[in-house]
């Protein structure tokens, strides 16, 4: 399977967007020894209220750490496509959905890895650094 861009339910949008958080602070921070996936990876697959809020004010952050304004741009565009599709952060994802979050979490990780390769493109440091330059 790969990145659907189709499917809209809550748990696979959700966990798409973590992935884009989650790499708008890889950029922006480097090498951080916890991200937003070690502290809020299982509150966000199932209270997301509870944390989307303030990982979006996190968000904010990271983009304006990011110095390429282009790949800042790249990253917010991303995010609001996801969010079109979203009405609201629900307060709780069923057992089906936390599955669904983990999938569209994955995926959405697996296509910019795909894309980086696609485009060769340089790291700032290849051998220490996990920075990813363009989503």
């Amino acid at each position: 399977m790969a990145l659907s861009t189709t499917d809209t339910s809550q748990g696979y949008l959700l966990g798409r967007l973590f992935s884009v958080l989650e790499m708008a602070e890889e950029v922006a921070a480097g090498g951080y020894n916890l991200t937003i996936r070690d502290r809020y990876y299982s509150i966000a697959s199932s209270t997301p209220s509870a944390v989307f809020p303030h990982l979006m004010r996190l968000k904010n952050y990271h983009l304006a750490m990011i110095g390429d304004q282009g790949q800042a741009a790249d990253v917010e565009t991303l995010i609001a496509e996801i969010l079109a599709e979203l009405q609201y952060f629900p307060a709780h994802l069923c057992l089906q959905d936390q599955g669904r979050f983990a999938v569209g979490y994955y995926h959405q990780r697996q296509s910019s890895v795909n894309r980086r390769e696609r485009l060769k493109i340089n790291r700032e440091k290849p051998s220490d650094s996990p920075r990813y330059l363009r989503l």
